[in-house]
C-alpha cells in the first residue's frame, strides 16, 4: 500500500488545531452561557407575572379599596408591560368576573389549578384569591421574553465574536513567533551542502530545539572530516605513489628492451621490492583515509589485550623478535572501534620493529594502569625529531629503515578520536637507549574474565 508522501506544515496545523480548539471552547461557552440566559429570562418574566398578580390580589383583599377593573388594570400593569400582560379573575365555574382591558373576553384556555402554564403563544400564571372561591389569572405573550432573550443574546455574543477573532490573531502570531526558531533552522539547513559544512548557529535557540542543533552539528563535523579526509587521501596518493610507480615503470620498460640480460633478474626483484612497497604504502595510505574519516569512533568497546595477543602472534610467525606480557589481565576492554585498535596496535609494532637494532627483541607490556607500552632498541632520539615523529610523511634521515611517515600519524589520529593519549619517550623508560610508545585509552571494562 503506497505511504503519503503529501508534504504538511507543521506550523499550519499548530495554527487550525489550536484555533479549532479555540472555536469548539467558545462555542460550548455560547451554550451553557444561552441556557444559563434563558433560564435567568424566565426566572425574570416569571417573577414579573408573580408581582402582577400580587397587585391584583392586593386590589381585590384589600379593603377600602375601589374602583373596578380600570385602577386594577392600572395597578397591576404599567408602561408598557401593558402590551404583553394581561389578567382575568375568574370564579369557580371559570367565568371571567373581572379582566384587563387587553384580556380577551373569553377565559383564558388554561385550568383554574394554581400555578404556571404554556399554551401557544403565551404563558400563564393562576393565584386563589385568598377567603374566595375565585382565581386571579395573568397572560403574557412569549413575545416580550424572546425579545428580551434576543437582546441578551446579542449583546453577549457579539463581544465573544469579537474576542474569538482577536484570540484567534493573537494565537496564530503567537504560533508564528515561537516558529520563527523552527524556520531559521530550516534556512540554514537548506544553506548546507559539501560545499557549506559550517556549524549551525544555536544562539537564541529555544531548549527544545538546542539537542537537535548539537546532533547536527555533529553530522556536520564527521562529514566535514570525511570530506577532509578524501581530499588529504587523494592528495597522499598523488605524494606516495608517484615515485614508486614510476620506478617501477622505467624497470620494466629497460627489462622489455633487453630480455635477455642476466641482470634483468635483479631488476625483477627490484621490480617485485618496488611493488610490495607500493602495496605498503597503498596499505597506509588505506589506514590513513579511515582514520581521519573517524574510524575510532564506535558504540562499544575493543579488548586491547586481545587484539594486541593475536597482532603479536602474527608479527611472531613472521620471524620477527617480538614479545608480548599483558601483565595479570586477562582482558582490558577500552573505548575505541575493534578495527581502529588493531591498526593503531599494529603501526606501533611496525615502527618498533622497523627502528630496532638488527636481532633486538621488542617489547609489548600492559602496564599496571591499563597503558600499552611498546619498547625497541635504538640509539637515542634527539628531543626535537621526537616531537616531530607523529607528523604526517616526517622521517627521521639518520634512520636506517626511513618508512612511510605514517604510522604514528596514524595511530595519533585514532587516539586522539578515542579521547586517548598517545606518549613518545627516547630513551626508553629505565634505560640509556632506546625508543618507547606509550598508548592509553579510556577504560570500559578493566579486570580479569
Amino acid at each position: 500500500m503506497p505511504s503519503d508522501t503529501r508534504s504538511w506544515s507543521l506550523v499550519d496545523d499548530l495554527k487550525w488545531r489550536q484555533l479549532g480548539l479555540l472555536a469548539v471552547l467558545w462555542l460550548v461557552g455560547a451554550v451553557v452561557s444561552t441556557i444559563f440566559i434563558m433560564h435567568e429570562t424566565d426566572e425574570m418574566f416569571d417573577n414579573a407575572m408573580a408581582e402582577t398578580a400580587n397587585a391584583v390580589l392586593a386590589f381585590e383583599t384589600q379593603p377600602g379599596l375601589s374602583g373596578g377593573p380600570a385602577v386594577a388594570e392600572k395597578l397591576a400593569l404599567s408602561g408598557d408591560r401593558r402590551k404583553y400582560l394581561s389578567f382575568q379573575i375568574r370564579d369557580a365555574s371559570g367565568q371571567v368576573i373581572v379582566r384587563s382591558s387587553k384580556a380577551p373576553v373569553d377565559p383564558y384556555p388554561v385550568s383554574l389549578q394554581p400555578g404556571y402554564t404554556g399554551r401557544g403563544s403565551m404563558r400563564y400564571l393562576t393565584r386563589a384569591i385568598p377567603g374566595t372561591d375565585r382565581v386571579v389569572q395573568i397572560g403574557e405573550y412569549y413575545d416580550e421574553r424572546r425579545d428580551a432573550f434576543l437582546g441578551l443574546l446579542a449583546g453577549f455574543t457579539v463581544p465573544l465574536v469579537i474576542l474569538l477573532g482577536l484570540g484567534g490573531l493573537l494565537l496564530s502570531r503567537s504560533i508564528g513567533r515561537i516558529a520563527r526558531p523552527i524556520e531559521a533552522l530550516g534556512r540554514q539547513l537548506q544553506s548546507r551542502s559539501g560545499a557549506n559544512l559550517q556549524l549551525i548557529e544555536n544562539a537564541g535557540m529555544p531548549e527544545e530545539l538546542a539537542p537537535i542543533v548539537d546532533d547536527v552539528n555533529r553530522l556536520l563535523l564527521r562529514l566535514n572530516d570525511a570530506f577532509e579526509a578524501e581530499r588529504a587521501f587523494s592528495a597522499n596518493c598523488a605524494h606516495e605513489l608517484r615515485n614508486p610507480i614510476a620506478s617501477a615503470k622505467a624497470q620494466i620498460e629497460y627489462v622489455s628492451r633487453f630480455p635477455d640480460d642476466e641482470s634483468n633478474k635483479r631488476r625483477l626483484q627490484s621490480i617485485g621490492s618496488s611493488l610490495d612497497e607500493l602495496g605498503h604504502r597503498i596499505e597506509r595510505l588505506l589506514q590513513l583515509s579511515r582514520a581521519e574519516a573517524g574510524a575510532a569512533i564506535a558504540s562499544s568497546g575493543a579488548d586491547l589485550i586481545g587484539v594486541t595477543r593475536l597482532l603479536v602472534d602474527d608479527f611472531v610467525l613472521r620471524g620477527r623478535p617480538v614479545t608480548f606480557d599483558p601483565g595479570n589481565r586477562d582482558r582490558l576492554v577500552v573505548a575505541i572501534d575493534k578495527d581502529a585498535a588493531g591498526i593503531a596496535v599494529q603501526n606501533l609494532i611496525d615502527n618498533a620493529v622497523a627502528h630496532s637494532d638488527p636481532g633486538a627483541s621488542v617489547d609489548v607490556l600492559i602496564d599496571t594502569s591499563g597503558a600499552l607500552r611498546i619498547i625497541n632498541t635504538c640509539p637515542p632520539i634527539a628531543p626535537d625529531v621526537l616531537a616531530r615523529l607523529p607528523e604526517r610523511f616526517y622521517r627521521e634521515r639518520a634512520a636506517k629503515s626511513a618508512g612511510h611517515g605514517l604510522g604514528l600519524a596514524i595511530v595519533g589520529e585514532l587516539v586522539r578520536q578515542a579521547n586517548g593519549r598517545l606518549e613518545l619517550r627516547s630513551p626508553a623508560a629505565g634505560r640509556s637507549d632506546g625508543f618507547e610508545a606509550i598508548m592509553t585509552l579510556p577504560t570500559v571494562l578493566s579486570g580479569e574474565s
